[in-house]
């Protein structure tokens, strides 16, 4: 029997040089872990990034999807809609000629809502909580990654961080595959950012959001400052720091102070919008004209992938 498809899916083209994540709105109201998908979650930008180059354009992958996924077993409503679920065994059909599966339907058992507190997969287990999601991979390197949205909960934020969600959660899910346990909470609040920087096995915090003069807001509505961060407290292994808000390299040097000579900072001085935190995060996408147009951080040629391959071979 075939698995329920979720947000956080993995999915491959016939054709793509890279692996894409499956993003499915919330409103849909049955998870399976996350919210679960049906064969209209086929629009490219919404339910999924590109994947990376085409072989038949010879140049970055740009899907057209018009039509719903195929179904590749017995059709099964989801919820009480008219809609059908989508499953492990449907595909997908590009008009350039690329075949788009499930590699990963991102779960392996279907619930009804989220009061199952853990559900194991491969390569990992995912623990929910809220908004937070936790990945345990089955052969751990001992190391933690946190990834974060600030933004509050209004609909003009919640639009902002739905449009970075899809490029963003590529690398939760390859952090888990490559042994990362991973934390990924889409409202991450004060409380969550000083329990993950003053954790000892965090190697890395990449925080999205709102922020001034070098300071970052949460999803609380609270500042945090670096003045505020106990350094005798923060992670040792710390790699990196990755503020990706408007103005936060303004506070580079208050930052660096506070972390540590071995964690490398990465803020954006001036104002910044989601392309450019899109343009950061994917690392297909964007990244072929990057030479021209970098992103604006601090590094202007480092992507998060870069990062997290520096905690990957930090010690």
């Amino acid at each position: 029997m075939a698995r329920q498809v979720c947000s956080g899916a993995i999915l491959e083209c016939s054709l793509g040089s890279n692996p894409s994540v499956l993003t499915v709105p919330p409103d849909y109201r049955v998870f399976a872990i996350n919210p679960a998908a049906n064969i209209q979650d086929n629009k490219p930008g919404v339910n999924f990034p590109p994947f990376g180059v085409c072989v038949n354009i010879g140049g970055p992958c740009v899907p057209v999807t018009p039509n719903p996924w195929k179904l590749g077993g017995k059709p099964v409503k989801i919820g009480s809609g008219a809609i059908l679920t989508l499953t492990e065994a449907d595909t997908l059909i590009c008009q350039f000629g690329g075949v788009i599966k499930v590699i990963d339907p991102g779960q392996s058992c279907v619930c009804i809502d989220q009061s199952a507190k853990s559900v194991a997969i491969k390569p990992f287990t995912v623990q929910c909580s809220g908004n937070k999601i936790t990945l345990i991979p089955k052969k751990t390197n001992g190391k933690t990654l946190y990834f974060f949205f600030g933004y509050k909960n209004s609909k003009t934020d919640n639009k902002m961080r739905d449009k970075e969600v899809p490029y963003l959660e590529d690398d939760v899910y390859r952090s888990a595959a490559q042994g990362f346990k991973v934390v990924y909470d889409k409202a991450g609040n004060y409380k969550d950012f000083f329990d993950a920087i003053y954790d000892p096995n965090c190697y890395g915090i990449y925080w999205s959001g709102h922020g001034s003069n070098g300071n970052i807001q949460s999803s609380d509505g609270k500042w945090i400052r670096p003045e505020a961060v106990n350094p005798n407290r923060v992670s040792p292994n710390i790699a990196y720091l990755i503020l990706a808000t408007c103005n936060s390299g303004r506070g580079a040097k208050r930052w660096q102070t506070i972390i540590g000579t071995q964690c490398q900072f990465e803020g954006w001085v001036y104002l910044t919008d989601t392309s450019e935190t899109i343009d950061f995060t994917s690392d297909a996408w964007f990244d072929w004209f990057d030479s021209l147009i970098p992103h604006g951080g601090s590094n202007p040629n480092k992507e998060l992938v870069d990062y997290i391959n520096d905690a990957k071979k930090a010690k």
